[in-house]
């Protein structure tokens, strides 16, 4: 998991690639390997450890989703809320963002 975090900062959370440091691009180019090879490996190991269990609850993977989803939603609405009502200053903060 770590190492597929690791590519997606690189791809998306780093910048603009071409204006990094040299000391950057060399990092970038070290981890971004890793999210080609972790997501596959990520989903063999994944479906290893659940081939043992004799019933998957669709159930309970419905409502974890659900649940999640509205934990998450919650939380991005605060700085909402604060973006619109208090004067924050939250520029990525948006509706579109948070659904």
């Amino acid at each position: 998991m770590l190492i597929i975090v690791a590519c997606h900062l690189t791809t998306q959370g780093i910048g603009i690639y071409e204006q990094g440091s040299f000391i950057n691009k060399v990092i970038a180019a070290m981890l971004y390997p890793g999210g080609l090879i972790g997501v596959p490996l990520f989903f063999m190991l994944t479906g290893y450890f659940l081939i043992g269990k004799k019933t998957i609850s669709l159930k309970k993977v419905f409502l974890e989703t659900v649940f999640y989803g509205w934990v998450l939603a919650f939380i991005l609405l605060i700085p909402y809320c604060m973006d619109k009502f208090l004067g924050c200053n939250f520029n990525y903060c948006s509706a579109k963002a948070i659904l």
